[in-house]
């Protein structure tokens, strides 16, 4: 107790008077020691050469002491000196105390923490330890020399964010590196390890960014995670060490390594180990067992790897320069994206692979070609997804992959050929997606089914499908525009979702008899398909499945069907008619829009179908609610048998029109029939009208030939004009007779008593359009008919001369017109002839091939014989008025 008062008291006195000290030790000196372990103590450390600075200590034995750093509860450290002290400082090798001399064998921790202006500092030769953040963000420290070979043991912190220190030489002894030692350490140009290392911590070296290289001796068998992370200037890694593994970030960011060796003792590389680094090449052995994820993410410079252990996928993803890359024969699986994003030109698959993962290829532009061996049974999912110049691909040997995963091939624009080998029975979605070179696909395989979007965009001109497949998917050979020849197997049952969407090119395209359903848009924009023919196995038509297939004229439903979607046929202009079979039980609406040729639709036998309360869209609104909305006003529509216009709104029946209502006796009746004369149009069966139109212009009191479907009795014809039918031939002149009533598909001569825009008929019978069977006489057409043989014989009425005119090279007869068919020439075969009305002739002598005119005698109308009759005059020629 005595000697802790007299400590105390020494000290008391020591800042008082020296006399009074000297009386003091005289009376009270005792024999024992002066101080005990654990307390402090203060003594001159050299300060700058030739000053001394006060440092304080604590004893920790009987002659041993350390530099002071005790933690001081939890707001931080104590420092051993104060923390404006500035220069170069040395700790000395010994202190005393008491007149007792202590060999300084320690720096605890904080011992010059934050003291900001000290630039160099001196560890004696004595000091086997360097506490916890010794000297940390001593931002102004620039030199550490370290006497002797005492020092084990660098704590953690010990230096870290020393943003001046440039270097620091561990002698052999030290053993140990601390976490975060010389973390921060901006300026550290230089370290040298001694061989007695065993263990570096956890971001030992974390930011020296001037760090260029390093030896990891041969002692060493522990290096910590992130121990060198972002040192961007590592240049050189010396691997002497005996460490198991590299943790994960060790070698982050350091952008100028470019070579590491790996030793036989190392099993484990972590994740991240050498992200963003600078390597070039690499070789992994077959020790490694353990590999995080993207061990080598980021290495754009990586352009060569050997690999020898098992690969992992993402190992080395993002690897952009990477183009070589060796594999041992004792891998057998290449992982998922094993190869994604970089640079590869080109790989050998060896002989102990059996699988190659999903996306393992992808994105490797670099890659040319690429042959798989038949030891290979699996490629997975977008394997080689946008390797846009790979131009070859082989399946070699006996292939056993039995299926080309969705997207195997996407996006490969410079594939332009491939085989698909015998062992494969489906090919996946998207498949060849965007391949938009590729122009040959030979296929020696028995599919049993095509993902959707597999072939969607190539070049394809033909693809032979064998029997066996099911099933084609939505958008298969969608936007293919040089397909021209594909057969579909009798075995197909689902038609995909725009499987053909706008597959231009495509002419003639069999539906087998096995299709059971055709989904959305399945042919649409077929604009080459000339006709559509739907089996009796066919249940469900999809919306707008053959919408836009402008050249298709003819469309046959097989009874069998039962639904026919919204816009079914949107748009398909060619087609003439259709005829919905019994098996119909719904049409959804616009199913016939735009169909602007359509002529009639015979839908008698739907008699499960219900047309509902508007029948066809009219202007009120109504437009896209119902089935038959959008087809022509001219296309006559034959409603399900036992429809009648009562059930039809009361509000609406009065707009029906071109409507054909038949009873269960097949008495068929249309209310209102609107025929335009002007387009070609033909109706199947007859129907009585009670009102029909005829809508064309004539011109008053001219005469010109007339073809209409339906009669027109005699007070409607009376109220007309005049009506001619043909009577007879006598050489050149031809004879008709007036007619009271007209006949439904007979052609007559037509006089109106004044200009006319329409022939309107009463409770009209409306006869169905066959083929003209005429001989001889007027012949009417329906549609526009171009005539170029048997000329001789046929003649057009010439409205301006009143005459038949012979034609000489073609003649073009528009809709609901006739033309004079003679059996045989006329006896004089002239460009006219005469025409008699009811006995009375007036027309043109005719005139001989050789130009000739056949001239009789003529009087005019005085009876005065003329030699030359004047064109356009009224003369008697053989007893009868003629007009030249």
């Amino acid at each position: 107790m005595k000697q802790k008062l007299f400590k105390r008291c020494t000290k008391l006195i020591w800042r008082g008077s020296s006399h009074r000290l000297l009386l003091l030790i005289t009376t009270l000196l005792p024999a024992a020691a002066w101080s005990d372990i654990g307390d402090t103590f203060t003594a001159n450390a050299t300060l700058n050469t030739n000053s001394t600075v006060e440092m304080t200590f604590i004893i920790t034995g009987d002659n041993t002491c350390e530099v002071y750093g005790k933690k001081k509860g939890l707001t931080g450290y104590t420092t051993s000196i104060d923390k404006s002290t500035s220069g170069a400082v040395v700790i000395p090798e010994q202190v005393t105390c008491n007149d007792t001399q202590y060999t300084v064998s320690g720096i605890q921790n904080g011992a010059f923490i934050s003291c900001t202006a000290i630039t160099s500092i001196t560890i004696p030769s004595g000091v086997t330890s360097v506490g916890t953040k010794m000297c940390q963000n001593c931002t102004a420290l620039e030199t550490i020399t370290i006497n002797g070979s005492s020092l084990t043991k660098i704590g953690d912190d010990a230096f870290y964010g020393c943003s001046k220190l440039s270097n620091i030489n561990l002698p052999n002894s030290v053993t140990t590196i601390g976490k975060q030692a010389f973390d921060n350490c901006v300026l550290l140009e230089q370290a040298v390890i001694g061989d007695g290392i065993t263990s570096i911590g956890e971001q030992a070296f974390m930011g020296c960014e001037k760090l260029s290289s390093i030896s990891l001796p041969q002692s060493l068998t522990n290096l910590g995670y992130s121990a060198f992370y972002n040192c961007t200037s590592l240049a050189t890694v010396t691997n002497n060490s005996k460490i198991t593994s590299i943790e994960s970030t060790t070698f982050y960011g350091c952008s100028k390594l470019s070579s590491f060796s790996f030793n036989t003792e190392i099993t484990n590389i972590g994740d991240n180990a050498f992200e963003n680094s600078g390597l070039t090449s690499i070789t992994i052995p077959a020790t490694i067992t353990s590999i995080g994820t993207t061990p080598f993410t980021g290495c754009s410079s990586l352009t060569e790897a050997t690999v020898n252990c098992a690969l992992v996928k993402g190992m080395f993803s993002g690897c952009s320069g990477l183009k070589t890359v060796n594999i041992g024969d004792d891998v057998t699986i290449i992982p998922s994206g094993f190869f994604e994003g970089t640079a590869l030109e080109s790989f050998t698959i060896g002989s102990g692979i059996t699988q190659i993962g999903s996306s393992a290829f992808k994105d490797c532009t670099g890659l040319t070609s690429m042959t798989i061996p038949d030891n290979v049974t699996t490629v997975g999912l977008n394997a080689f997804e946008g390797c846009t110049e790979l131009t070859s691909f082989i399946f070699s040997g006996t292939p056993k992959v039995k299926k080309i995963n969705d997207g195997t091939f996407k996006d490969c624009t410079g594939l332009t050929s491939f085989t698909i080998p015998a062992s494969v029975t489906s090919i996946g979605a998207s498949v060849f997606d965007g391949c938009t070179n590729l122009a040959t696909v030979t296929n020696n395989a028995t599919l049993t089914s095509i993902g959707d979007e597999a072939f969607r965009g190539t070049k394809i001109t033909s693809l032979a499908l064998a029997e066996g497949l099911t099933s084609i998917g939505n958008r298969t050979f969608a936007n293919i525009t040089t397909l021209t020849d594909l057969t579909i197997p009798s075995t197909v049952q689902t038609i995909g979702a725009q499987a053909f969407l706008d597959c231009s090119n495509v002419t003639a395209l069999t539906i087998p008899a096995s299709a059971q359903t055709i989904l959305n848009q399945a042919f649409a924009n077929c604009t080459g398909l000339t006709a559509i023919t739907l089996p009796a196995t066919l249940t469900s038509v999809g919306e707008e499945a053959f919408s836009g297939c402008t050249a298709a004229t003819e469309v046959t439903i097989a009874n069998g069907l039962t639904t026919i979607g919204k816009k079914a046929f949107n748009g398909c202009t060619g087609i003439k008619s259709v005829t919905i079979p019994s098996s119909v039980t719904s049409i959804a609406q616009e199913a016939f829009n735009g169909c602007t040729a359509l002529q009639w639709i015979d839908a008698r036998e739907a008699t499960s179908l219900t047309p509902g309360n508007t029948v066809r869209a009219w202007t009120q609104g109504f437009t896209g609610y119902d089935m038959f909305c959008g087809t022509p006003a001219s296309c006559v529509i034959y409603l399900p048998k036992g429809y009648a216009q009562t059930d039809i709104a009361e509000t609406y029946r009065d707009q029906v029109t071109n409507d054909v209502f038949t009873d269960n006796s097949d008495a068929a009746t249309c209310p209102d029939f609107q025929f335009d004369a002007a387009k070609a149009v033909t109706l199947p069966y007859g129907f009585t009208a009670t009102k029909a139109t005829a809508t064309r212009s004539f011109a008053a009191q001219q005469k010109s030939t007339v073809y209409l479907p339906f009669a027109i009795g005699e007070t409607d014809a009376a109220g007309l004009g005049k009506f001619y039918e043909f009577d007879k031939v006598d050489g050149d002149v031809v004879s008709f007779k007036s007619a009271t009533a007209t006949e439904g598909g007979k052609a007559y001569l037509f006089e109106p008593a004044s200009a006319l825009t329409e022939i309107v008929a009463n409770n009209a019978a409306v006869v169905a359009t066959a083929a003209d069977e005429t001989t001889e006489g007027l012949k009417g057409v329906y549609e526009e008919t171009v005539i170029t043989d048997g000329l001789d014989k046929i003649y057009f009425w010439a409205a301006a001369d009143g005459a038949f005119s012979n034609a000489t090279s073609k003649l073009t007869v528009p809709p609901t017109r006739a033309y004079l068919q003679l059996t045989s020439a006329p006896a004089a075969a002239g460009a006219r002839l005469m025409v008699s009305f009811d006995g009375e002739a007036t027309g043109i002598a005719t005139i001989s091939r050789d130009g000739q005119t056949d001239i009789q005698t003529v009087y005019d109308l005085q009876g005065r014989r003329v030699n030359s009759p004047v064109r356009g005059g009224l003369y008697i020629v053989g007893g009868k008025k003629i007009v030249f």
